[in-house]
């Protein structure tokens, strides 16, 4: 880990974001204290907003939006257009943008899992994916209700960060944290559709062929995040993946050593996947699970 990045998790943790009098040309540094200070803005918008009523609407697709979703959006397409001026193009969940295969373009999602948002369940997270000349670079995935989060850019080591809690001064860590070989823990994305793939692994559950089975709901993100800690594998299905959906998790998972894989064990698009995904750290837990579930695909 380069002195410089850790200098700039110190400055976003210590210094709130400030427009600078010229515009920051958009390298690692510059791209990474901003995405941090613009996560940590959110995240005190989406824990103040629990504390009052969180009424919704819902978007074309059916899925629904708060005002937290849009406000918390709006505060961090601000701070890059402060930051960097047209230099660096922004996309959202809610406020919408173009994917530029040429130059940076950060994509974000404010509040991913709006409806653990909505019920207060803790599984609610907010991702940054971050994309150079149309591939991913650097993904940032925060879970206000635990105090943590996790990054990744460049071919720099995934880090946690866990904030301030309790009287707990704030930590930063290195991941994997747990490279735990032995046992499979699966954490499956709560589907309808994902019904028989979780009687596939809890029948290995109860076969012993993995350790653990549990479907957390809420955020995708967080849940890919969490692969990158060493113990847990994630399975999910998407269509359709837009910038803002995954890249941030793949690219995390993959700075702490591992993958995300889709049926036939080949490394997914982070944009434009559709289909069954399995991600964690190690290569044998990958393979195991996809045969467990294989013919439920």
């Amino acid at each position: 880990m380069s002195d410089t990045l850790r200098a700039v998790e110190a400055q976003a943790l210590s210094e709130p974001f400030t427009a600078p009098d010229i515009h920051y040309r958009p390298g690692d540094r510059e791209l990474l204290l901003v995405t941090l200070q613009a996560s940590l803005a959110i995240n005190r918008l989406v824990v103040s907003g629990l504390n009052y009523d969180r009424p919704y609407d819902r978007k074309a697709d059916d899925s629904p939006a708060t005002v937290t979703d849009r406000a918390c959006e709006e505060v961090a397409r601000q701070m890059y257009e402060d930051a960097f001026g047209q230099s660096v193009a922004f996309m959202g969940e809610e406020g919408g943008g173009e994917f530029v295969d040429e130059g940076i373009c950060v994509a974000v999602d404010p509040i991913d899992g709006t409806w653990a948002y909505i019920g207060d369940t803790g599984c609610h997270g907010s991702s940054f994916g971050i994309y150079k000349d149309g591939e991913l670079y650097g993904g940032l995935v925060s879970q206000p209700a635990t105090s943590e989060l996790m990054y990744a850019i460049g071919d720099e080591p995934t880090r946690l960060l866990r904030g301030e809690r309790w009287g707990i001064e704030a930590t930063w860590r290195t991941m994997p944290q747990m490279p735990d070989q032995d046992s499979i823990l699966v954490n499956l994305q709560g589907k309808p559709r994902n019904a028989q793939i979780m009687a596939a692994l809890y029948k290995a559950w109860e076969d012993e062929l993995i350790k653990q089975v549990r479907s957390s709901g809420g955020s995708p993100a967080v849940g890919l995040a969490e692969v990158a800690k060493g113990s847990v594998a994630y399975v999910g299905h998407w269509r359709d993946a837009t910038a803002y959906d995954l890249g941030a998790g793949v690219k995390i998972i993959e700075n702490a050593g591992g993958c995300v894989e889709d049926a036939d064990g080949e490394p997914i698009k982070p944009v434009g996947h559709s289909g069954l995904f399995i991600a964690g750290l190690h290569t044998t837990h990958r393979r195991i699970i996809r045969e467990i579930i294989g013919e439920t695909t």
